[in-house]
């Protein structure tokens, strides 16, 4: 490690000296496209080398844990750039050999799906990658030498590398900075002779990942340690009467109440809860409280922890990783295509706001581009996401109009996924009521025979209705969580329009 952190600061030493050499040069000749993207990949490596180093340390310093998350926005925005110009040729070379017949299916052309869509800003001009180069370079250099020495101060967390701990699905990714100030604010002592219980508001929108923000700091074995006992409270346990909720906080250990609100509270419902606690467990006991509300921040006796979404450039580092594990992309430019299609158009079409949650639907749709990998239908996958994004099935789709006329309880939301099959005049698409059931994963009772990536392999039979597994836990009490689904029949309008062409062109 120590001569790796050699390596490191004589690089920055020496890149700090030749920067404005290099700027000079490239002021009087300019780069191609070809050495630009190659000088970002460099960059992009020397940046990944310091953010995993950095990711693998319990930095508790608040400014380094903010430098950190930085850093790694700066990495994940760039490797997304990075990737689209990557696919950006990939998407060219491929379309040029599909048929005009294939092509005028869709009005939506792929050749430009490289220039992605990010608000009001598009990735996939010159200009943008410039940016990212001259950005990439301040962030590298300024600094940086003094960062990477701070980081020899803190221990290692002795775990397996960044890379595989994610794709082992059991890491919080892209909230290291918000974990540590949570379990710094669960092991800050009171103060002596204070009968007051310290109190965090964690306050964010539906599927931001609160639960399971709350979930992975309870396994912290800091956490584990320091206190002897975990509870987990509801909306409902505060209408319980005061006797019996004493009688479930009464222990002579310290305490960690987790309290998880749908909305907000009553000052009445909060007030005897609050007594309860503070009359029956012990000095150091610690109360959280997760909540959609912004009006629980005033019950916190220190301010709230404010959860956001993840910026699209971080998911797609995520989904990419998810998706290929340790192989690397570039040996599968195909899948790597198809990958970029499904998460771009997963985004584009706001799926991600309706639903499950991003890091949910990102983790089972990665599975879908694992087993194509695996099967070495990469082609036939990126040809089913074309088909399943023409014009005309994305419209109706989207507009929840197959949706309506298929549905058989229209009471209940839902969503769908199209599954398009290649060659064939009838596809389906699968009708997900968004209603979500958990159940234990040792519970065979409860656990469903299907699960998601049943679904997206096309290996559930294609009608019906039935219970799938969306997602299972990997962090103890392992949760199932379980939605019910429909399979409809659907004939695109495309076919009929194509067979009419053909007619045509014979006669």
């Amino acid at each position: 490690m120590d001569i790796l952190f050699s390596a490191i600061l004589g690089e920055l030493a020496s890149r700090s000296l030749s920067l404005l050499i290099d700027r000079c040069s490239s002021k009087l000749m300019p780069s191609s496209m070809e050495e630009k993207i190659q000088r970002l990949q460099r960059m992009l490596l020397r940046l990944a080398v310091i953010v995993e180093e950095a990711e693998g340390r319990r930095i508790t310093n608040y400014a380094m844990l903010r430098k950190l998350n930085m850093l790694r926005q700066d990495m994940h925005k760039g490797y997304y750039l990075l990737d689209t110009f990557r696919l950006q040729q990939t998407h060219e070379d491929d379309d040029n050999k599909v048929s005009h017949n294939t092509l005028a299916l869709s009005n939506f052309n792929f050749t430009k799906r490289a220039r992605v869509s990010i608000g009001s800003r598009r990735y996939g001009d010159k200009g943008e990658l410039d940016q990212m180069i001259d950005k990439l370079e301040i962030s590298m250099d300024d600094d940086m030498v003094e960062f990477v020495l701070l980081l020899n101060n803190y221990p290692s967390m002795h775990r397996q590398p960044y890379t595989t701990y994610m794709f082992m699905e059991k890491c919080m990714f892209g909230r290291q900075m918000e974990m540590e100030n949570f379990i710094k604010f669960l092991l800050q002592p009171e103060f002596p002779n204070s009968d007051n219980l310290g109190v965090l508001p964690i306050i964010g929108p539906a599927k931001v990942g609160k639960s399971t923000l709350v979930a992975h700091v309870c396994y912290d074995e800091r956490v584990c340690n320091h206190f002897s006992r975990i509870i987990f409270l509801s909306d409902s346990d505060f209408r319980e009467e005061k006797t019996l909720l004493t009688q479930r906080l009464r222990d002579g250990g310290r305490l960690l109440v987790v309290v998880e609100l749908a909305d907000d509270v009553g000052h009445d419902e909060w007030t005897r809860m609050y007594s309860s606690c503070r009359s029956c467990i012990s000095a150091g006991s610690k109360i959280i409280i997760t909540s959609r509300s912004e009006k629980i921040a005033k019950l916190g006796t220190t301010h709230p922890l404010h959860i956001k979404f993840l910026s699209r450039e971080a998911y797609w580092y995520f989904f990419k990783v998810l998706a290929f594990g340790s192989s690397n992309p570039e040996d599968h430019p195909k899948a790597a295509s198809a990958a970029m299609m499904i998460f771009n158009s997963y985004f584009d079409m706001e799926w991600y706001m309706n639903f499950a949650g991003p890091f949910l639907e990102l983790s089972n749709l990665a599975g879908l581009v694992q087993t194509s990998l695996y099967q070495g239908s990469c082609l036939s996958l990126r040809e089913r996401v074309k088909l399943c994004l023409t014009k005309h099935a994305r419209d109706k789709v989207t507009n929840k109009y197959l949706i309506t006329a298929g549905s058989g309880d229209s009471r209940l939301k839902s969503n769908c996924i199209f599954i398009p099959r290649i060659n064939e005049t009838v596809h389906y698409y699968c009708e997900i009521y968004d209603h979500c059931r958990v159940g234990l994963a040792h519970d065979q009772e409860e656990a469903p025979e299907f699960d998601m990536q049943d679904v997206l392999s096309e290996r559930v039979a294609p009608h019906g209705r039935f219970d799938v597994v969306m997602w299972r836990s990997h962090l103890p009490p392992y949760y199932s969580y379980i939605y019910s689904c429909e399979i409809h029949e659907y004939r695109p309008v495309t076919n009929c329009t194509t067979e009419l062409r053909q007619k045509k062109r014979k006669i």
